[in-house]
């Protein structure tokens, strides 16, 4: 007997906390996502101070720019452009887990859509990893 609207509803918010549950336990295995480095009000006082920091040309300044933000901050822009490059790498570790998981829920949630209830309850069983 196929399954009842209500019973399709339930396999598939079964399948989307699996699917969650299987991203969550993958994602500890590229490690935390990378975090941009800041840079403190005092760290730009220090390099404005010390000449390390350049002053912005003048067509990008007007009479409203904080004086802070006049500047650029060489050593801090490189460590950025580097964490944006180690973030999307990240990302991009994080997108495949994820893609992989949810293509492999779909190919469940067509099974469990061609299927009867017993066999829709293997079929989450056996992608949740459920012990029956």
């Amino acid at each position: 007997m196929r399954l009842t609207k209500a019973q399709l509803a339930h396999a598939c918010m079964r399948l989307n906390q699996a699917a969650e549950k299987r991203i969550a336990e993958a994602v500890p295995h590229i490690g935390p996502k990378p975090a941009l480095p800041g840079i403190s009000f005092a760290e730009q006082c220090d390099q404005i101070r010390t000449g390390k920091a350049k002053l912005r040309p003048q067509g990008e300044l007007n009479s409203y720019t904080d004086l802070k933000d006049a500047y650029t901050y060489p050593a801090h822009d490189k460590a950025v452009t580097v964490a944006k490059k180690a973030i999307a790498t990240w990302e991009a570790a994080h997108r495949k887990i994820t893609e992989r998981v949810h293509a492999e829920r779909d190919r469940v949630l067509d099974k469990i859509m061609l299927s009867d209830a017993e066999d829709a309850l293997a079929h989450i069983d056996a992608f949740s990893g459920a012990k029956g």
